[in-house]
């Protein structure tokens, strides 16, 4: 799975704001998702399930966050990189 695929959460209503949400990363038996209620919410789901949840598309919006935040450290004079 590629960080920023936009997942359905099979299990989410239709008013609840976590079922739709980019894929983020996995760690272990476990994978995260962010969307956004309230600010940045990031949900955590055993990668088992993965399966379950239907893939609608892909979005870079996570990849320019990254490349937009990096700018602003480099103009700061702290070029390291520890995501």
């Amino acid at each position: 799975m590629k960080e920023g695929t936009i997942l359905k959460n099979p299990w989410a209503s239709n008013d609840n704001p976590t079922q739709v949400s980019f894929y983020w990363r996995t760690e272990g038996k476990f994978f995260k998702t962010i969307c956004f209620y309230k600010g940045i919410h990031i949900s955590t789901y055993y990668k088992s399930d993965l399966d379950k949840f239907e893939i609608l598309g892909y979005s870079n919006a996570l990849e320019s966050m990254k490349q937009e935040l990096e700018s602003y450290r480099k103009a700061q004079g702290d070029v390291t990189n520890n995501a």
